[in-house]
């Protein structure tokens, strides 16, 4: 009736439907959850060699990013200037990453990368006292 109460009925559709709303709120929140504690999990464990402020780097996830967030963090900056190891052709996709199958991996990644710059210094040296 205008004016009135409503007629019987009308509220209590709602109050069938909240819970029933809620459960599938609750749902998709814990789906959501779920999703994102394994894409933690899988991040955790993957490991590339790359660039972070002009120095070769161990980075933590993927060298990728996903609506702005970075899927990846630096975990070790070294003291090798990334200049010199992109000078050597073998490294030139150091800027993309060389991926590694654990942390173990990608410091041997690292310490491959300084003696092959150390010895092309050492080389680029020799080159220069034959060259006077």
């Amino acid at each position: 009736p205008p004016g009135g109460s409503p007629g019987p009925g009308r509220g209590s559709g709602l109050r069938r439907r909240l819970p029933r709303l809620l459960v599938g709120v609750a749902i998709v929140a814990a789906v959501l959850v779920l999703a994102l504690a394994a894409l933690r999990a899988y991040l955790d464990r993957q490991w590339f060699v790359a660039i972070s402020d002009g120095r070769v780097a161990v980075f933590q996830g993927v060298p990728t990013s996903v609506a702005g967030f970075e899927l990846h963090r630096v975990v070790l900056r070294t003291d090798i200037d990334a200049a010199r190891a992109l000078e050597l052709p073998f490294y030139a996709d150091l800027h993309e990453g060389i991926t590694a199958d654990s942390r173990e991996q990608a410091m041997e990644i690292v310490e491959q990368i300084r003696r092959d710059v150390e010895v092309a210094e050492r080389q680029a040296r020799r080159d220069q006292g034959e060259a006077a």
